[in-house]
């Protein structure tokens, strides 16, 4: 699984996403999959820029990371590579 990362101008700003072509060429190989986290963090608008450390820093804060972790959820469960939320499980 690939999940490229992006800083907060991407959030923001119309950027080029030269970057997402070559990640997602990836995914013609079986098995490996690119997941575009962009769309997720896209979603949240103004509040976007809160996913960050912003100004001084570019990585994920606290809110940027349970962002990360309901798009790979969504995503896992998209590509079945994870069982559906509230799917029955036997022990």
């Amino acid at each position: 699984m690939i999940a490229p990362t992006f800083y907060s101008n991407y959030t923001r700003l119309r950027m080029a996403r030269n970057y997402w072509t070559r990640f997602s060429s990836l995914s013609s190989t079986p098995g490996i999959y690119a997941i575009d986290l962009l769309p997720y963090f896209k979603l949240l608008g103004p509040e976007a820029t809160r996913a960050f450390f912003e100004p001084h820093d570019m990585h994920f804060s606290n809110y940027g990371h349970l962002v990360l972790a309901d798009a790979l959820q969504a995503e896992l469960i998209r590509l079945k590579l994870l069982p559906a939320i509230g799917a029955s499980e036997t022990m």
